[in-house]
């Protein structure tokens, strides 16, 4: 059968917000709405169709979001996740093939993030958490047929504050300019990583970091440049253990160093600080 075929303009998108609940457990009602119900076990087995289905190819120009917000509901309702812009480039989607080849993604938002009094992270509302009931041996993943490609990824002038309200002195830490890309991504998480960061930390501060990452093992490796970074900061985490007070004014610390970083090397005791 002839292969079908689909040709698309660009899928624009303004001014919207994407709403959820959460339910007694704090987990996202959208997430749990979204997965569906669990599988019935059935005793009865079909057999697959022995008809083949048409091979489609569908090619989009593009996709373009802007003022997108992420909104929880319910006492404490906010917009944890603002998406000011996201920009798709072309998209070409092969099912003969199960391929998916995607343009060059760049996107700017903004994020507030919040440890509050009970430990709790707030994004956990957007996104949910594990069910209860779901421990034990992590099911073995799946691997898909399907091949897909990401040309570029760019955030850029995105923002992110962090506020802590575990501490008798909550810290709030503002972190600007913001600037990420990644290249050559794709399903392989096997495949090395390029990435490149940068970003200004309250004002004075600032990071900068290069090197690349293999997904699969979390094997880093690059290097790492800070520069007036407040150690202010961190005066708050040291007080029940340390006396130690760190004028805000001069209290900075700089630092260039190469590293690497391999998972399965993290010293014990410690934990590994990536899960898979």
């Amino acid at each position: 059968m002839a292969n079908q075929s689909i040709q698309t303009g660009a899928l624009t998108l303004e001014k919207a917000a994407i709403s959820t609940a959460v339910d007694k457990q704090g987990r996202a009602r959208l997430i749990s709405a979204l997965q569906g119900p669990a599988p019935k076990k059935t005793e009865k087995t079909t057999q697959p169709s022995q008809t083949a289905a048409p091979a489609w190819t569908v090619a989009m120009a593009g996709a373009a979001v802007t003022a997108l917000n992420l909104e929880t509901t319910g006492a404490d309702a906010s917009a944890p996740i603002k998406v000011e812009t996201l920009g798709v480039g072309p998209v070409k989607i092969d099912t003969g093939a199960q391929s998916v080849n995607i343009g060059p993604v760049e996107l700017r938002l903004a994020t507030s993030l919040v440890r509050e009094r009970t430990g709790d992270i707030n994004l956990a509302r957007l996104f949910g958490s594990a069910p209860e009931g779901s421990g034990g041996k992590p099911s073995p993943a799946k691997t898909s047929p399907w091949a897909v490609a990401v040309e570029s990824f760019s955030l850029s002038g995105s923002s992110l504050s962090f506020t802590d309200q575990t501490l008798a002195n909550p810290v709030r830490l503002d972190v600007d300019q913001i600037a990420l890309s990644a290249r050559n991504l794709s399903a392989d998480l096997t495949k090395s990583v390029p990435l490149t960061l940068s970003c200004q930390v309250e004002e004075t501060g600032s990071i900068k970091a290069n090197g690349d990452i293999v997904p699969a093992s979390m094997v880093t490796k690059g290097s790492l440049t800070l520069a007036r970074i407040p150690l202010a900061l961190a005066s708050a985490y040291v007080a029940d253990v340390a006396a130690i007070d760190i004028p805000a004014a001069d209290g900075r610390q700089g630092a260039r160093s190469d590293f690497r970083f391999t998972a399965d090397r993290w010293p014990a005791g410690h934990g590994r600080p990536f899960k898979n």
